[in-house]
């Protein structure tokens, strides 16, 4: 039996997945917590050393229950963190995802380059998350640790790095850092040194698939080092999101929608984020629906209720929430939208409604952003989906499956979450097994949808007047 490994390392934790090359079987799973820390309210930084030591236990559990020699491992990862290093030696705390240290470069970026220049360029929109403002802040700000860098790394291109001694940079995840060039796949070297980081730091990039050295594993030696992908891209590739004509929603905290497209969609608006996907030749046009999962969690933190039991009681509720709406999501997936975030709220509940109502406001929110969403790439990418993929944590829950179905008024399909996870890890490293079982979820459209997304879209515009105090 020929075994592969997926680690797909989040913000908080890391999960990995060993299955069967040939039938995909799932054969072991492993989880494991990682801590970050906040130094201030705009920073999100993670000790290098005490990610390694949980991503490493993780694998070691799942080698070990496997009892058979792994084949290969791959890695899925966030895709705006990253790491200076020198050598042998990192010289930052890994950089996550959500810090907005870039925030301080915005201005310069669009003073000395413009923000449709660098969309048409990198296929991103300015964002203080990005890479590319969050390099600029660092540079600036640490110019000692800037000169003594030899590599950025991503956190995938520096898990590779802590693997095998390769410093290599993934197509994929670079396509999301506004580093790269998005009509070719290659670093964006006039751009990079014209703001005054230039390219020298910057590792060979690599396609997903390409075996970069070898690693040992508890029971397992020799083991392939396979080079993987974003989070988004690897879950949209273990459903066969590569598919024409598919979109696939990964509802989670946020909500990402990914499309794989033969070319560069041009869109005069410059909405969905634009890079390459997994596979040469084919591109990610991909918008987000938000945050509803995380405000979701939120609500349950508040009101001291499980997310699961506010999902059953949302179900006491009826569609339509009662009249209560939650702008909890996005219309669209812009520069606009990212910079404002405005406030979320909950509109038209009063001395009537019931816990059960704000539950099914929020949850039907979600299914609200998801349908705007879709329909913006749809738009962007000039074509309608003709395959629905609703995948992550919120999809395991068959009430929301049907939500989002019949929100949309289109059929949903529901896969298999872990078979997804594992036909990933065989795709990458080259295995041959068969596609993950799903369901297909048929619409049963209701008018109350139909007035509550129009709810929706007038709530979200409102709640543009109030934008959030992030600070």
């Amino acid at each position: 039996m020929a075994v592969g490994v997926l680690a797909d390392v989040g913000g908080s934790a890391v999960k990995v997945t060993a299955a069967d090359l040939t039938s995909g079987e799932v054969l072991a799973c492993t989880t494991a917590r990682l801590d970050s820390h906040r130094p201030d309210a705009w920073t999100v930084e993670a000790d290098p050393a005490r990610w390694m030591r949980c991503i490493a236990t993780a694998i070691d559990q799942a080698v070990t229950m496997v009892e058979q020699p792994i084949a290969a491992l791959t890695v899925a990862s966030l895709r705006q963190g990253y790491i200076l290093v020198d050598g042998d030696r990192e010289l930052t705390p890994l950089v996550l995802n959500s810090d907005r240290r870039g925030r301080h470069q915005l201005a310069y970026l669009s003073a000395q380059v413009g923000s449709d220049r660098l969309y048409d360029v990198t296929g991103h929109w300015l964002a203080p998350e990005l890479t590319l403002p969050k390099l600029l802040q660092t540079a600036a700000a640490q110019p000692e640790i800037w000169a003594s860098t030899t590599a950025v790394l991503s956190l995938h291109d520096w898990l590779i790095w802590r693997l095998t001694g390769r410093t290599v940079a993934a197509r994929s995840i670079a396509g999301s850092s506004q580093l790269l060039q998005v009509v070719d796949g290659s670093w964006a070297t006039g751009l990079l040194d014209e703001v005054g980081l230039g390219t020298n730091r910057l590792p060979d990039l690599v396609d997903a698939g390409t075996c970069v050295g070898t690693a040992a594993f508890a029971t397992s030696h020799d083991v392939d080092i396979v080079v993987g992908g974003g989070d988004t891209h690897v879950a949209s590739w273990g459903v066969d999101g590569d598919r024409e004509g598919t979109v696939v929603v990964v509802a989670g905290s946020s909500t990402p929608l990914q499309a794989a497209v033969t070319r560069p969609p041009t869109d005069p608006l410059r909405h969905p984020w634009i890079g390459p996907h997994l596979l040469p030749g084919l591109w990610a046009a991909e918008t987000n629906a938000g945050y509803p999962g995380a405000i979701l969690e939120w609500l349950s933190t508040l009101t001291a209720t499980p997310v699961a039991e506010l999902a059953a009681r949302a179900q006491k509720s009826e569609p339509g929430a009662r009249g209560v709406t939650a702008p909890v999501g996005t219309l669209a997936w812009t520069q606009q939208s990212w910079a404002e975030r405005p406030a979320n709220a909950v509109v038209g509940f009063g001395p009537t409604h019931a816990l059960e109502d704000v539950a099914r406001a929020v949850i039907e929110g979600h299914a609200y952003s998801i349908r705007s969403n879709l329909t913006d790439l749809e738009r962007a990418c000039g074509t309608s989906a003709g395959r629905i993929v609703l995948t992550g944590g919120a999809a395991h829950d068959p009430c929301f499956s049907q939500l989002v179905a019949d929100v949309l008024n289109r059929p949903v399909v529901v896969p298999d979450t872990a078979g997804a996870a594992a036909r990933a890890a065989v795709r990458l490293v080259g295995g041959t097994a068969p596609p993950v079982p799903t369901q297909t979820v048929q619409p049963e459209p209701r008018p109350q949808y139909e007035d509550g997304y129009g709810r929706f879209r007038t709530a979200c515009e409102l709640a543009t007047r109030y934008p959030r105090d992030e600070a």
